[in-house]
């Protein structure tokens, strides 16, 4: 069975108390520093400790998370280490965004690889999270939402020059990025990007966003950004006439590579303002300067909708685990009252939200309650095979209708494994038939047997060796041949042609006093092949030194799990 858990859902939709979300910039000095990490410790720190006090509902850093790209490990091991009390805090949704400093290469191409900020900061690192929605198909570009003030909202976190020309991903990342806004046109958003406004308006990475995502997606309010040295804040008005609140803050040129400076974003519903104020943490201190602390204008309700009203569905998240092949468990957090609820789903993703296109649907008990978790049973699915699928609620007409964005899944594979049915051909069943079991006592695992082509069941250790005859051989162990010109030892051997598919690996390990042993480097020379038993004889040379007395050779053997 394939289920979701660890989902929390946080609603208040009647609430009107201020929230806050925090704004981290550029942190490249913090990390590149032992002796300025701490300003970065004391950021994550104060909004963990803060988050009920100031009501924190999201966190956002807008990308230079390092100063030496991927040339120092240790950076990013800082980096991930403070971002681990975000992790900890229960449901607290946070963004960390790609900057220039962030690619692989120095040069800071946007078309570079970005592989090790992908491994500490991609999707696999929010897997566990019921808020985050998903990545671009890089893996650079994320979406999350957060709930609060009686509203679902939605961030993109958008990579450096994501829109560039420079940029060869970029006409996916857009087609990506305004997919995610097309499923979400009542979603008041926000967007964070490494470079977007400078001191003086905004920079040409700023203006291709601007055009491409902003202007004609009404939905989007706020756009933060970093990059650019200084502080900065202007509202323009997207095509629809709405405001759209732009924000620029990167201490990094500040001593000790910021001061630990970052953005207090408080949302007071009550007063239609947005309070902005520069804290340091470490200083427990604000900033001063106009700068520095600015208020904003916003109707909220114009603005961003009314309040108490959110999409009957805000998340909807699988998390893929269980022991059925064919059946499989998806959840919803659902925030209104909805007679109708139904999941539809297929092997392909429909690509619509209409009900009639989809081939399978359930329908769920009439929802009561709100703000709760709403699951469904799938049925009928093929083992270790893809699926597409989608909630969909409505209180009973079209105006109420909302549907999830879309979700994946994959059911678990339950075939045997080669090592399984190898054990199965010859009954070995129960613990006989563990891999260290030694099931017909010759002082052979069950492994070393699978590995070699031997029989399991018969008590033959000590008449097997490996031999070649005429154009083909006997299974049997490992036997070593010495050549003189140059000095050399080599080890032949059977093994599984379907090794690697198989999950074995062989690896030939030599020493001259039993107590060093050394692996050999050279990849093994296929002499052999009988493709109706399924083996092969391959052969692993190694140099013997001068003034070596003896060579000893021994067999590592692996089974992946």
């Amino acid at each position: 069975m394939v289920v979701v858990h660890g989902l929390s859902c946080h609603c208040d939709a009647q609430s009107v108390d201020p929230f806050t979300i925090v704004v981290m910039p550029d942190t490249q000095g913090y990390v590149e520093s032992s002796t300025d990490y701490f300003h970065f410790v004391h950021q994550t720190r104060w909004i963990v400790t803060n988050r009920v006090a100031e009501n924190i509902v999201f966190a956002t850093h807008v990308g230079d998370i390092v100063q030496n790209n991927g040339a120092i490990a240790l950076e990013w091991v800082r980096a991930a280490r403070a971002f681990l009390r975000l992790d900890r805090a229960p449901s607290l949704p946070y963004s960390v965004a790609l900057g220039n400093h962030d690619y692989d290469n120095s040069a800071s191409n946007p078309s570079d690889s970005a592989d090790t900020y992908v491994s500490f900061f991609g999707p696999d690192r929010y897997a566990e999270k019921s808020w985050y929605g998903g990545s671009s198909p890089d893996q650079r570009s994320h979406w999350q939402r957060f709930h609060a003030g009686g509203r679902v909202f939605m961030h993109l976190a958008l990579e450096w020059q994501a829109l560039s020309t420079a940029n060869s991903n970029s006409a996916e990342v857009t087609a990506w990025a305004q997919s995610v806004l097309d499923a979400h046109p009542n979603t008041p958003t926000i967007i964070t990007t490494h470079e977007y406004l400078g001191t003086s308006g905004r920079v040409l990475a700023g203006e291709e966003i601007f055009n491409a995502l902003i202007r004609g997606n009404p939905q989007v309010f706020m756009v933060l950004g970093g990059h650019v040295l200084g502080e900065n804040h202007r509202t323009v008005a997207n095509d629809a006439g709405k405001p759209v609140h732009e924000i620029l803050a990167n201490f990094q040129n500040l001593a000790e590579g910021g001061m630990g400076y970052l953005l207090r974003i408080e949302f007071d519903e009550a007063n239609d303002l947005i309070e902005v104020s520069t804290y340091s943490p470490s200083l427990m201190a604000l900033k001063p300067g106009a700068l520095s602390h600015y208020r904003l204008g916003l109707d909220f309700d114009r603005r961003l909708g009314p309040a108490g009203q959110p999409l009957p569905i805000w998340w909807s998240r699988p998390q893929v685990s269980g022991a059925t092949p064919n059946e499989a468990v998806v959840m919803a957090g659902i925030n209104q009252d909805s007679p109708v609820v139904k999941v539809v789903w297929d092997s392909i993703d429909r690509g619509t939200n209409r009900l009639g296109d989809w081939p399978n649907a359930v329908t769920l008990p009439p929802w009561t309650g709100g703000s709760n978790v709403a699951d469904a049973t799938l049925t009928g699915l093929s083992e270790g095979s893809a699926y597409c699928y989608r909630f969909f609620a409505s209180k009973g007409d079209p105006a109420t209708e909302s549907w999830s964005e879309g979700g994946t899944f994959t059911t678990e594979d339950f075939s045997p494994t080669p090592f399984q049915s190898y054990l199965a051909a010859f009954s070995l069943t129960d613990v006989l038939g563990l891999p260290g079991a030694d099931s017909d006592m010759d002082l052979l695992t069950n492994l070393e047997e699978f590995s070699y082509g031997l029989d399991p069941t018969v008590s033959d250790n000590l008449a097997l060796s490996m031999e070649e005859i005429g154009g083909g051989f006997t299974n049997g162990f490992p036997v070593s041949k010495v050549s003189f010109n140059p000095l050399r030892v080599s080890v032949r051997f059977v093994r599984r042609i379907d090794h690697a598919a198989a999950g074995l690996s062989y690896t030939v390990q030599f020493s001259s006093d039993l107590i060093e042993w050394e692996s050999s480097s050279a990849i093994p020379t296929v002499l052999l092949q009988d493709l109706e038993s399924g083996y092969e004889v391959v052969e692993v040379g190694y140099p013997i030194a001068t003034g070596v007395i003896a060579q000893f050779h021994r067999m590592v053997i692996v089974l992946d799990s």
